[in-house]
């Protein structure tokens, strides 16, 4: 398929033509186009309606959505589920606002999605942070450590609720058990942002990790579209146990949910449970053993990459998602130029790529073609890097979060006071106003009312070499950023 497009091309025209072509994705959603699923879903348009009689109201739930959303509830093991189509960027912002007062303490890991550091600002909530562990030589955050969300407590013994995120982008995952039991300690509630671990909660023989629901967090948010066969935006809230009110989540949801939510996207989500709860559970069990083998037959064979598999009971790495192909350069090569070759040479689409490693989605509706080819492009790549002499083409670690920034001011003060554009270059001492994000996957490097370190400009203008994107700062020559006025 050309990349090369002519200005008058529609959206619609693009689509289909990526339709029609033989690039294959390794990206969300997670139905990944499959024909096999998607086959007698019925069009669009003749789906698209309102709040009409009949099909119920989702901010009143009284029929057909009460009856769907208390089926997916008692199919994964919840208290109460309500269906999202905002994301779960809606689900985590409902779940903060439910469980804190402006002005109260909230605990979060530090490797949070935007959306958590969103309410901060908004909610002017005062957060406390713990860092996770390093993984992967510091490349990418690893697990948080219970103990220290034990000491942070004891530090802080006025935290209305913690807020985790398991797995990460790149399929790690924590003690979660263990962190309820820290935080129950305190009778406070525990979110986790389980976004990228929505098939965690089906049967699947031990292969994946095991759902926060069952591991005693309150409330967990998960986004469907991730890695089930479901439609983009599409993502569920759960409850379990009585720590929250469901009437507060609902009043929540009606804030930070649209008023007209897509009766498109709601089925999705009620087709996704109803696949899992039939046929899915098999297909999902299908597919752990399928990466199992994936994983076996890469590490008989690589030289150069690292493509890490199964890693469980480290403090660094409690557990790993398989479903996440984090595919490392092995000092021989960016993730970004990996990410070039796989598209530019095998017509695949990576989920996400940065300095160190590149990551491949895959989910239950991979074909065994898209992943035989995944596969082999990993091998040649590997066997081209092999092959040649030289030194490293990446050089060290540029480590996530060199240290917890600095927090000078309330996030709230400070994305609400007056700023001003300090170019990148002049930023180191100032105070950040706004988020600076590199987006996938949305982790804030900085947040409102945080000290911009030396080590963190030299971060951000790694990633702008890499070309990233990098929310929050300027497009101008001086990649400006927006600062608290001093």
């Amino acid at each position: 398929m050309s990349r090369n497009h002519g200005e008058g091309d529609s959206l619609e025209s693009r689509l289909n033509a990526l339709a029609d072509s033989d690039w294959y994705p390794f990206h969300m959603p997670g139905h990944k186009r499959n024909p096999e699923f998607a086959r007698e879903y019925t069009p669009v348009y003749r789906m698209d309606i309102t709040e009409i009689a009949g099909f119920d109201n989702l901010h009143s739930p009284a029929g057909i959505l009460r009856d769907a959303m208390e089926n997916a509830a008692q199919w994964v093991g919840a208290d109460r589920t309500w269906f999202l189509v905002n994301g779960s960027t809606c689900g985590i912002q409902a779940a903060l606002g439910a469980v804190a007062k402006p002005g109260e303490k909230v605990l979060l890991a530090r490797n949070f999605h935007r959306s958590a550091g969103q309410m901060l600002a908004l909610r002017d909530f005062r957060p406390v942070f713990v860092l996770p562990e390093e993984a992967a030589g510091g490349s990418i955050c690893g697990s948080v450590d219970p103990e220290k969300i034990r000491h942070a407590l004891r530090e802080n013994p006025d935290v209305k609720a913690v807020f985790l995120t398991s797995p990460t982008y790149e399929g790690i995952v924590s003690d979660v058990r263990a962190a309820a039991e820290a935080v129950h300690e305190r009778g406070i509630p525990l979110i986790i942002d389980e976004a990228h671990g929505a098939h965690f909660p089906w049967k699947n023989g031990g292969v994946f990790p095991v759902s926060a629901l069952d591991l005693g967090a309150d409330l967990v948010i998960q986004s469907l579209h991730k890695t089930l066969p479901a439609l983009t935006q599409t993502a569920v809230l759960h409850l379990r146990g009585s720590r929250v009110s469901p009437e507060e989540i609902f009043r929540q949801l009606r804030i930070f949910e649209t008023s007209s939510p897509s009766y498109v996207l709601m089925a999705s989500i009620d087709r996704c449970f109803r696949y899992m709860a039939d046929s899915g559970m098999e297909r999902l069990r299908m597919f752990g053993e399928r990466m199992e083998r994936f994983y076996a037959e890469l590490g008989k064979q690589l030289r150069t990459l690292r493509v890490p598999g199964r890693i469980r009971g480290k403090k660094e790495c409690f557990d790993r998602d398989l479903s996440k192909v984090v595919i490392f350069g092995g000092g021989k090569i960016t993730g970004t130029a990996l990410a070039d070759i796989l598209r530019r040479t095998w017509h695949l689409e990576p989920e996400m790529a940065c300095r160190d490693y590149v990551i491949c989605m895959t989910s239950l509706m991979d074909t065994e073609d898209g992943l035989e080819r995944l596969f082999r492009a990993i091998l040649e790549i590997d066997r081209e890097l092999t092959e040649e002499d030289g030194k490293s083409g990446s050089g060290g670690v540029l480590r996530a979060f060199p240290a917890l920034p600095r927090a000078a001011v309330p996030p709230e003060e400070a994305f609400d006071g007056q700023w001003e554009n300090v170019p990148l270059g002049d930023a180191a001492g100032r105070i950040a106003a706004d988020f600076v994000t590199v987006y996938p996957p949305g982790v804030p490097m900085l947040i409102p009312g945080e000290e911009i370190s030396p080590e963190m400009v030299a971060i951000i203008r790694e990633d702008l070499a890499l070309g990233l994107e990098v929310d929050g700062i300027g497009e101008d020559a001086a990649r400006a950023v927006r600062c608290r006025r001093k």
